[in-house]
């Protein structure tokens, strides 16, 4: 695994570099022939190559092969230029920002799922690497979505309480509805490599993962009708559910639950799914 760390100061980045590089060692990551560079940290099969000017990234890039690019506390300014500028050479390569200077949806605007605050957890970090690495679906340019993925009639329901879940079990039960649970980000998205549903029914706050994320990460692959994703959420912010329905949401509800609503939803979704017709 061959990590590139752009960072302003690269004195200031010990802990970060330490936490990711044990989260790989423990994972086991297998990654490529290691470059030789004078700022290359190597531990186990985890290489990590750092650059602290906008040139020397690009150089790096243009020479070497990487298999992730970590931005570290640079301005906002050079964010930008950083991601655009790599974006145009560089499309498919996984990218996390971890900066206090750029909010979430400025983020998705260029692109980049992967983004956390300064120093974040072991923990938090490991949960954005797993989104971003491990659970990436297949290439729709490469492969079809349609043969790659079985579909299915199945309600995804991602929500972390299990109170929750269970209100909108009742609210949907069986047999007339089947459903299926998850209650991390991480997990529903590796179900949704193998299978799409036919709806999905989203918490906005996940212990791992942001909604927003999420749904932007589907949105890469799946379209609205392809997908339908309804975020269930208590957050009543509108400018959230303005970006959210900008993002290619379908449906947002606020909690405690509209019974009727939802089922009202649910029911046009099944009459419009290409598997009912």
């Amino acid at each position: 695994m061959n990590i590139l760390l752009f960072a302003d100061a690269i004195g200031d980045t010990s802990s970060f570099e330490a936490s990711l590089i044990s989260i790989f060692v423990a994972k086991s990551e297998e990654g490529g022939s290691p470059p030789h560079d004078s700022h290359t940290k190597q531990k186990s099969k985890v290489v990590l190559v750092k650059s602290n000017t906008h040139a020397d990234s690009i150089s790096k890039l243009a020479n070497q092969h990487f298999d992730l690019l970590v931005i570290y506390d640079l301005e906002r300014g050079l964010i930008l230029k950083e991601v655009n500028s790599i974006r145009a050479k560089h499309q498919k390569l996984p990218i996390i920002i971890l900066s206090d200077k750029v909010d979430r949806e400025e983020v998705r605007s260029i692109g980049v799922v992967g983004a956390a605050r300064i120093d974040p957890t072991v923990g938090q970090l490991k949960h954005a690497l797993s989104f971003i690495l491990s659970n990436s679906l297949p290439d729709k340019t490469s492969m079809s979505i349609e043969k790659e993925i079985n579909r299915s009639s199945d309600i995804f329901l991602v929500e972390d309480e299990e109170i929750n879940r269970t209100i909108i079990k009742e609210i949907l039960p069986s047999p007339e509805y089947s459903i299926k649970e998850f209650s991390t980000g991480a997990a529903f998205l590796k179900q949704l490599r193998h299978e799409c549903p036919l709806v999905v029914l989203l918490d906005y706050y996940l212990p791992d993962l942001d909604g927003g994320d999420i749904l932007f990460w589907i949105r890469q692959y799946f379209s609205k009708e392809e997908l339908p994703v309804i975020i269930i959420s208590a957050q009543k912010d509108m400018e959230i559910v303005k970006n959210l329905l900008s993002l290619g949401l379908s449906d947002y509800m606020t909690k405690p639950i509209d019974h009727d609503r939802l089922k009202v939803l649910i029911r046009d979704i099944k009459l419009l799914s290409p598997s009912d017709n």
